[in-house]
């Protein structure tokens, strides 16, 4: 990705665990059913819709024209999107912050913890170990244009089952490289992908990685920011790549499409070079083996993304915006 830009959930993955005080349950439920789909603790609420895959009723023109408000048009895009409503269904998707308050991610990340933890201790210090790597990382230059990140993002609850939220900033609906719905949709995609990745872990050949495993190997934090990344990123490129087989075009803006190749190239870069540990050349091996239907090549300085999917090789040259 590009300098100063972190698009992708796990930046917030921390592998530590530090000792805290008890603090209170949350007492803000989930709401499922009654005419929501699920509202969060904060109450971004998602009206429930009976058609089988409704349309979007707002658009990122109107909110940047001022027409529309950019809570009301992702909570639009939580209720129009079949991805999140089937991830909301299976009780993995909690909700959908946007410009949350500290207090009211603090909310989310208890709700969850207690979903599956009865010790209230342990609770809360997940709880306040969450919130401390949260507030570090907000306050931290370069992720002050973080368009979307997941919570919670400790490794101690890597597929664990844990329902989590998803949380937006206004670089939703503001950042420049993002020009059209398609491309919001992409995102919201990308995170849900990082959401599945930690609710049920992840399945690479014969291996599964959860924390049960990942408590006894070698890893860095690093390491598992781009492993989640190339992994969420393939599945971003691989839509766009259908589309352009199947229709002749990708709905997502050339722009945004360009940004995903440059940050899917330097994850797989970094899994292809800077595995040290065994664990992690291990997985960097049949995680690039699998994610081989499209690959980052570099030509004369040049990106190029190549796709032998669908039937079809298709070659794009990735050039970076003036």
């Amino acid at each position: 990705m590009e300098s100063g830009v972190v698009c992708g959930g796990v930046d917030g993955v921390k592998m530590s665990l530090e000792e805290g005080l008890t603090r209170r349950e949350a007492t803000r439920l989930i709401l499922v059913g009654g005419g929501y789909i699920a509202s969060n603790p904060i109450g971004l609420a998602i009206q429930s819709r009976h058609d089988a895959q409704p349309s979007c009723t707002y658009t990122l023109f109107q909110v940047r024209e001022g027409l529309v408000s950019p809570k009301d048009y992702v909570a639009d895009k939580a209720q129009c999107l079949p991805e999140v409503r089937q991830a909301i269904s299976d009780g993995k998707l909690a909700g959908i912050l946007f410009q949350p308050t500290d207090h009211e991610v603090e909310d989310a990340v208890s709700h969850s913890f207690s979903s599956k933890i009865e010790d209230p201790v342990r609770v809360d210090q997940l709880v306040r170990t969450q919130m401390k790597n949260y507030v570090n990382d907000k306050s931290q230059e370069k992720n002050k244009r973080n368009i979307g990140k997941f919570i919670p993002s400790l490794v101690a609850v890597f597929g664990e089952g844990h329902p989590h939220y998803i949380l937006f900033t206004d670089n939703l609906v503001l950042f420049p490289e993002i020009n059209n719905d398609a491309d919001v949709d992409s995102i919201f995609r990308h995170e849900l992908e990082h959401l599945l990745d930690f609710n049920r872990g992840i399945t690479l050949g014969n291996r599964r990685l959860s924390y049960a495993v990942l408590r006894g190997e070698a890893y860095s934090a690093e390491f598992m920011h781009h492993l989640l990344e190339v992994r969420a990123t393939y599945n971003e490129l691989r839509n766009a790549f259908y589309e352009r087989v199947t229709k002749g075009n990708s709905s997502v803006s050339p722009r945004w499409l360009g940004h995903q190749s440059r940050y899917y190239a330097e994850s797989w870069d970094f899994l292809k070079k800077n595995a040290k540990s065994d664990f992690e050349k291990e997985i960097s091996k049949l995680q690039l083996a699998e994610s081989n239907g499209i690959r980052p090549e570099i030509e004369g300085g040049t990106l190029f993304i190549s796709c032998d999917l669908f039937g079809q090789k298709v070659r794009l040259r990735i050039v970076r915006p003036k």
